[in-house]
């Protein structure tokens, strides 16, 4: 189960290699825990020990972070189900024997197939081309009946599909650059193919953006030849690409999550001692609630700990509470309803797992506390322990567990969510700065554009991840501070430059001086405005050399310049 959960190595090799690495902490983790059964105090003090490890290494990378996790589940799992110190040569055999199983169903039984999840992606690339197109024509002819209330509701939906787009295809690079073993020409070539299309949709909206109502009833041939457009990336486009070993890929984006606040205390560091607290404050307030139970606390405190900020913490601790409280509802009913048939409560068992893992990849935290609640309920019916009082324990030490996480992780060296997030936007303007610094480009150095654009796209997404818990529906953490409009300027921004960088009109209508110089100056404001993020006192706006002679495009992208300007964040 865990080799399915935390191996996410970028390549098939790396992954498999993570996998039978397990063995070793894992089989480490059980015996030394077995080992120290009879000393209570050593094994807490080893247990904390492996807490801070287990984080720690997570500064190393995703392997690291898989190993360190499954070490500690492996001291963990003696706790939950007492094993005696003459079963330990079985219990290490068991490590070996799940270490193999997980092998052989994820690289044997059922293997990735590289070219059949191509397919798959490029299929699903088309569906949401095809949606978005649908989405502009439905909201065209609302508009052309004169049903302007629709049209912000309708502005909004097409917003929400462009990004949805744009991140798809981000992870279908990330997936040419790792898994695809297509040739290095290949790649290119696709990856042209898709910033082609994405960008046509985009021109397709920004010349929608200004339309009169007269105007809207010729929109429709452009709709049906863009539909056209799109079918040419169908699946089937794919016949007669060969698959190859090449591991020479071009130099796509890397895969970026949330951006880490500069801080002089590696963040691991800091999120190390901070679980390793937090786990030894749980496990005594555990233990006041029940000196047999207070491990679950433990685990809640730990788990809480794989955010970047005390906003992400606190926001997983939230959503453990509410999946652990839904979860054993949901379990208490069911298990009444199944009590004593075996077979069923075995498959539910299983089924809870599947889901479990299935549902972390979208939100970890509440779906998988509410779904392996459900489990610890068929869990314990199975060995005839259930009952409503060990229901109530388990939610009493997972809200002590959640808790003092949250509250370790704001008060014991804090990272700031705000902090992380001026890093992030720091790092954004940066890549905006270099794209604006290097137009025009030539037609030849279209290939070195696209690089560049995806990069500053990979910001943003990082950007948006760090800035979640301040600004999305479970974010209750944003008091005012301005960070869903300085998100917006960003996102805005991005789609600007892109549109200057690709606009062919304003590269036959302005001479190529004029551009470099309405370049350079926008690139050294958005450079002037990440060094200032962190200042109390900012510089004041600049005022455009040339504004009443600035395109249209260009004099957009400067009105979001200004107002990022303007912003105090």
């Amino acid at each position: 189960m865990f080799g399915a959960l935390v191996v996410n190595d970028p390549t098939r090799r790396q992954r498999q290699v993570t996998t039978l690495m397990m063995a070793l902490p894992g089989v480490i983790g059980v015996a030394a825990s077995i080992a120290l059964s009879d000393h209570k105090s050593l094994r807490l003090a080893a247990f904390f020990l492996v807490t801070f490890l287990a984080i720690a290494l997570r500064r190393f990378g995703v392997r690291w972070f898989a190993l360190g996790f499954v070490g500690f589940m492996m001291f963990f799992m003696p706790l939950f189900f007492p094993v005696h110190v003459e079963a330990l040569g079985a219990a290490a055999v068991s490590v070996l024997a799940g270490t193999a199983i997980a092998y052989a169903f994820r690289f044997w039984i059922f293997p990735d197939r590289p070219k059949r999840l191509l397919k798959l992606y490029l299929e699903s690339f088309e569906i949401r081309l095809r949606e978005l197109v649908d989405e502009l024509d439905e909201a065209l002819r609302q508009w052309g009946e004169g049903r302007r209330d629709h049209r912000e509701k309708a502005s909004l939906n097409l917003q929400g599909q462009v990004r949805g787009l744009n991140e798809l295809v981000l992870t279908i690079e990330t997936f040419l650059r790792n898994d695809s073993l297509l040739a290095k020409a290949e790649i290119e070539s696709l990856q042209m193919r898709l910033f082609e299309r994405e960008l046509a949709v985009r021109d397709l909206l920004e010349s929608a953006r200004g339309l009169t109502q007269m105007e809207i009833s010729k929109v429709g041939p452009a709709l049906t030849a863009l539909r056209g457009e799109i079918s040419r990336v169908r699946a089937g486009s794919l016949e007669g690409i060969s698959l190859t070993t090449d591991d020479d890929g071009p130099e796509l984006p890397k895969t970026t999550g949330p951006v880490s606040a500069p801080v002089g205390m590696h963040l691991t560091t800091r999120q190390a001692i901070q679980a390793t607290i937090a786990t030894a404050i749980a496990s005594l307030l555990g233990a006041g609630v029940s000196p047999d139970r207070w491990y679950w606390a433990s685990m809640t405190a730990f788990v809480v700990f794989t955010g970047a900020s005390r906003g992400d913490t606190a926001m997983r601790a939230f959503l453990r509470i509410g999946g652990t409280v839904m979860g054993l509802m949901a379990g208490f009913a069911v298990a009444r309803l199944v009590s004593g048939h075996g077979l069923l409560e075995t498959i539910l068992i299983s089924l809870t797992v599947f889901l479990g893992l299935y549902n972390s990849r979208r939100a970890f935290g509440f779906w998988t506390a509410m779904l392996f609640s459900l489990m610890v309920v068929f869990l314990f019916d199975v060995m005839g322990a259930m009952s409503t009082s060990i229901l109530l324990l388990r939610l009493e030490e997972t809200a002590v567990g959640a808790v003092v996480g949250a509250i370790v992780s704001a008060s014991v060296l804090p990272t700031s969510t705000r902090s992380t997030v001026r890093a992030g936007l720091a790092k954004l303007l940066v890549t905006a700065s270099e794209v604006l610094r290097e137009l025009p480009l030539a037609a030849e150095r279209r290939r070195v554009l696209v690089g560049h654009l995806r990069r500053m796209d990979q910001d943003l997404l990082a950007l948006r991840t760090s800035a979640s818990p301040l600004v999305d529906v479970g974010g209750f953490l944003d008091r005012g501070g301005g960070v869903a409009e300085t998100l917006f300027d960003a996102s805005a921004m991005v789609h600007l430059v892109k549109n200057l960088a690709t606009d062919r009109e304003l590269a036959r209508t302005q001479t190529e001086d004029q551009l470099r110089f309405w370049c350079l100056e926008l690139s050294g404001r958005l450079a002037r405005v990440s060094r200032d993020l962190d200042k109390s006192s900012r510089a004041e706006p600049l005022q455009s050399r040339a504004r009443q002679d600035l395109p249209p495009a260009v004099h957009r992208l400067e009105q979001v310049v200004r107002s990022l300007e303007e912003r105090s964040f």
